[in-house]
């Protein structure tokens, strides 16, 4: 099976020494600097955090889960990084007892 090389999603001249923006195409792999930046919906933040959806909207309406971004209305995530340092202070906690 070949694999087709990814080249510059743009091929416009830089105007004004600004590059024009690199766009994602789909299947491709978020950049490094915005992987952890990445917000997730409660569904996919329980799945990540490994509790079920309505144990994490418990955590939420507690106060206790990582900090929420306002999708919508009534629709919620949370940022990839927010999740991760969660998930380390739950370790620490669970250590220190």
């Amino acid at each position: 099976m070949e694999t087709a090389s990814i080249t510059s999603v743009t091929s416009s001249p830089v105007t004004d020494g600004v590059a024009p923006p690199k766009h994602r195409r789909p299947g491709q792999p978020f950049p490094a600097d915005l992987r952890d930046k990445r917000v997730l919906d409660t569904n996919n933040s329980a799945a990540f955090v490994g509790l079920s959806t309505r144990q994490w909207e418990r955590e939420r309406e507690r106060g206790t889960s990582a900090p929420v971004v306002k999708l919508g209305k009534r629709k919620y995530g949370h940022q990839v990084c927010d999740l991760i340092a969660w998930i380390e202070a739950r370790k620490q906690q669970i250590e220190a007892t």
